[in-house]
Formats: C-alpha cells, structure tokens, sequence
C-alpha cells in the first residue's frame, strides 16, 4: 500500500480497495463505483451527530463545561459505537466552534492529543496547518443555505478529493482498472447540492431523499438497513494476529530516530489498545502508515515495497 500510494495515506479502507481492484481486474478493465453519494446526499452517521452536538451548543456554556467535565469523568469505551464514546465525543464537541467541532469529528487526533505526542522541535516545524486549520478554511469558504449543505460541503472540498477520490483511483490503478463514479457527474452534483438539505437528512435518517428516489427499486431491506462501511477490523487485528506489528514498527531504532514523537505516548497507545480500555487502531494505523512511507521515499530502504517480515500471531 505505502508503494502504491506514494504518500503517507491513513484510510485503512485502502486495503479492501485494494483487494477488490484487484479481484475485480481478473473480469473485467472498467468498473463503476459509488463514490459521492454519501457527499451528495448526506450519507454519513457523523452528520446526526453533528446535528445533535449544534443542538447542545446553543445551551449556555456553564451548562456545556457541565456536561463535557461529565462526560469526560465517564469516559469513553474501547468501542467507538458504544454510548459511553459517543457521550465523550459529544461533551468535547459542545465547547467547541462549529468548525473545531467538525475538524474533531474528522480527525484521528485531537489537538490536544497531538500536543501531547510531539515533541516540542517537531511541534514547531509544523506550524500552524493543523486539521481544524484545513476543516475551517473550507467551512469558513463555503456558501451553503444550511448546517447540512455547509457539512456537505466541507467534504465535498475535503474529505472525498483528500482521501476517498485518492483511495480508489490509486488501489484500481495498481491492477490497470479503470474506475468511473458516474454519482459525481458535475451536472448531477450540482442539481443535488440545490435541493435543500432537509430533504437529505431527515428525522436522523441519512441519504432520504436518495433512498425515497429508489424505493420504486429497492427493497426496504436494502435502503433502511444500518449504514455498512467500507472498512476492516484492525482494531481486532491489532489485538490478534498482527499485535506484534505496532511495537515493532514505531519503537523500533529507526522511527524512534527521527525524534518526531515521544516514546511514552505512543507505547500507551500501543498499549492502551492491546489491554481493550481504547479503541486505537486508526491512530496507530496513521503513524504505521507514515513510518513506513519515510522508511520507503525518504531513507529508500529498498528500491521496492518493504518486506517487514512479521510473524503472524496465531
């Protein structure tokens, strides 16, 4: 994937696209993909709870501190889904700036979780271009008529050209298969963004107006089951048989190195993980993914992908 990609690249969906590229290749050289309708049509769980954090935000804000001091007492759970998570995302929104609330919603790390894993040099080569900086510039650009069409957007701009446009144009061409996304034909996504976003999300329902649009089509067992996304279970592998690649990748010699991160927080990630009180694949994943880069395009440790050579726990 790293070879592939050519950049650090954290969307672990990267690797069922990969395999399905792959897989789809040995049939045919042009497929089509659904890529846009969640962006066109409110698709997303995170926009209900968007909806609901605005809600609280308009309590006055001893009231907010309140409820974020509880719900930061609670804490959350190993399980991202669980309601004791989602009351901890929740508290830390409601004291939030629209677009801070955003850029947390989309992020794999808050700032505060980022100031606590650099090191104070690294910090300060970066500057200021951090994830609420990307997230409020396109929120602050947008036009939008309401709170939907302004989350929609934001990914629009963000969300689906950084990450899932990049995701499925480099797994397809790996195989030499062509991919279109016929859902982001421009005039069908701007007669889309003109309808107005109630009619998108609706009642906590997401992609309404698109699920009515097919129900002369589909059966209700299709278009009213719970969302299924793209993703794989790397929390469960990174607990199971890969346990061993996160230490070994990121507390090995050469990353710890570059003296980018503090050793302490990411062994308590490692471990926080390991032990089931945190659900901390996808950060883990993140920074594999960026070690591994700098180990292939900067130190060019091989003149192809690396072979790690792990031992697969059984």
């Amino acid at each position: 994937l790293v070879w592939h990609y050519g950049e650090p690249f954290a969307d672990s969906s990267a690797i069922p696209s990969f395999y399905l590229a792959e897989l789809t290749r040995r049939f045919v050289t042009v497929a089509l993909n659904g890529d846009g309708g969640d962006e066109n049509f409110a698709g997303y769980n995170r926009y209900v709870g968007t909806g609901v954090a605005d809600r609280l935000a308009s309590l006055p804000m001893p009231l907010r501190r309140a409820f974020a001091y509880a719900a930061a007492m609670i804490g959350p759970t190993s399980r991202e889904a669980s309601l004791r998570s989602r009351l901890d995302r929740l508290g830390r929104a409601s004291v939030m700036a629209e677009p801070e609330r955003y850029a947390m919603w989309m992020a794999y790390f808050t700032e505060r979780e980022r100031e606590r894993m650099y090191r104070p040099e690294f910090r300060a080569q970066l500057g200021e271009r951090t994830a609420p900086h990307v997230i409020g510039d396109a929120w602050v650009a947008s036009d939008a008529a309401d709170r939907v069409d302004r989350l929609l957007d934001v990914d629009v701009n963000t969300y689906l050209p950084g990450d899932l446009l990049v995701k499925m144009d480099i797994a397809s061409m790996a195989f030499a298969l062509e991919v279109r996304s016929p859902l982001l034909d421009h005039r069908f996504m701007e007669l889309v963004a003109g309808f107005p976003g109630s009619w998108k999300l609706a009642g906590g329902t997401t992609k309404k107006l698109f699920k009515d649009a097919l129900r002369p089509w589909l059966p209700d067992a299709i278009l009213d089951r719970p969302k299924q996304g793209f993703g794989v279970p790397i929390d469960s592998w990174f607990r199971g048989p890969l346990s061993a690649l996160p230490a070994d990748v990121l507390l090995d010699p050469v990353s710890r190195a570059r003296g980018w991160f503090r050793d302490e927080y990411v062994r308590g990630l490692i471990d926080d993980h390991r032990a089931g009180a945190r659900n901390n694949a996808n950060r883990i994943w993140a920074l594999i993914q960026l070690e591994l880069w700098m180990r292939t395009f900067v130190d060019r440790l091989a003149e192809g992908p690396l072979e790690l050579g792990l031992a697969v726990a059984t």
